[in-house]
């Protein structure tokens, strides 16, 4: 993995709806990005101009060798504001401005434990490049999908394809259970279903992470959350992203785009959280 991340010229390769997101896929000519791995992240310059001035940061959803020395990079976004409007609208041929490889793999990606997935809403997107990564690794895995509707659930197909144990649930009903995805994980680890030292890796909305660390501490399962935090530099400069983390008898500040993304559930502060 390279020492300090780069910043690069990618030209854009797809820019779609998918269910209530966007996928954009754009080519890394060089292969700067090449020895990611997952819950690394790129941070995204939609415009080259002063406006809008901040970068934007998505997880990587999946890295697949091109031809030569290129890759094809793959996120999910959904268009929300400023950024990520302008960012919706760019059309094949175009570039944006794209920084990476940035922060930390999840942890314990190397060791044969067994995983865990838990991807809620756009958090889905980069537990595709974690199961496929782990499948490579021949590491056994369970996955659990969290969305409002079935149009939601990102990239299905593929998590089918893997033939894995496969647990899908939506708010309203229309894929698997009616219900959140930390009740149906909380079934499965009741049941005694989870292998002997199983791992859970997490990617989602904070709502979805409080709920996780209850269940995952009732059952004494590591769990590790990919932290979502409004970032400026990406580099660990400006302190915008910290998260809390217990310390001791007390709480200090790790920087989401340096010490993260992944944090360990339980130490996460919550009560220093608004």
């Amino acid at each position: 993995m390279p020492t300090h991340p780069s910043d690069f010229e990618a030209r854009v390769l797809q820019n779609k709806p998918v269910g209530s997101y966007f996928r954009m896929v754009f080519e890394d000519s060089e292969g700067i990005l090449r020895d990611a791995l997952p819950g690394q992240f790129v941070s995204i310059k939609v415009l080259p101009g002063a406006a809008p001035l901040l970068r934007r940061p998505f997880s990587i959803a999946r890295l697949t060798k091109a031809s030569g020395k290129a890759f094809h990079v793959e996120v999910i976004y959904a268009a929300l504001k400023e950024g990520t409007q302008v960012l919706s609208r760019k059309k094949l041929g175009d570039t944006v401005g794209v920084m990476g490889p940035l922060g930390k793999p999840f942890p314990q990606l190397h060791r044969k434990n067994p995983a865990i997935l838990v991807g809620g809403g756009v958090g889905i997107a980069p537990m595709v490049f974690m199961a496929e990564y782990f499948r490579q690794a021949k590491i056994p895995f369970t996955v659990f999908l969290g969305a409002k509707t079935k149009a939601d659930v990102i990239d299905l197909k593929v998590f089918q394809s893997l033939k894995v144990p496969l647990f899908i649930s939506t708010d309203d009903g229309t894929a698997g259970d009616k219900g959140f995805v930390t009740s149906r994980l909380e079934e499965y680890l009741a049941s005694g279903s989870a292998p002997r030292g199983s791992v859970i890796h997490s990617c989602g909305p904070r709502p979805m992470f409080q709920a996780l660390t209850k269940v995952a501490a009732q059952y004494d399962v590591p769990a590790y959350l990919s932290w979502e935090e409004r970032m400026a530099c990406g580099l660990g400069i400006c302190l915008t992203c910290s998260c809390p983390v217990k310390d001791g008898d007390g709480v200090k500040m790790e920087r989401t785009c340096v010490e993260g993304p992944a944090f360990e559930s339980s130490r996460i502060a919550w009560e220093r959280l608004s």
